[in-house]
């Protein structure tokens, strides 16, 4: 099932801060949520990445609270995916993927630069 097809709609396009995504975030459906897993063919709790904003604050991402963000789900997704790097890459040796290193960690700086 495509995610546009689960009952959420994008607000008009604005910045929100890190309050405004958390607000976002009670929006979106439990069945938009379960459409996002990272390996798709792994369905179990360990594959979903889309999770409220404030959790990856609270594992010590401080500099999240001071950014402007996206109001659109694309964006919460897109947050949920690079922030959930370590998970996938954790996951991805549980499931026998391989994994090749192509530079150092760097967190939520990707999306930012």
């Amino acid at each position: 099932m495509s995610i546009a097809n689960l009952g959420f709609t994008d607000p008009a396009a604005a910045r929100v801060d890190f309050h405004g995504r958390n607000r976002l975030f009670r929006d979106v459906s439990e069945s938009a949520v379960r459409e996002c897993w990272y390996y798709r063919e792994y369905h179990d709790e360990c594959g979903l990445y889309l999770y409220p904003p404030s959790s990856y604050a609270i594992y010590g991402n401080r500099y999240l609270r001071r950014l402007q963000y996206d109001n659109g789900l694309a964006s919460l997704r897109l947050w949920g995916f690079v922030m959930s790097q370590t998970e996938r890459l954790y996951r991805a040796r549980q499931v026998g993927k391989k994994v090749i290193a192509c530079m150092g960690d760097l967190g939520g700086v990707s999306p930012l630069v």
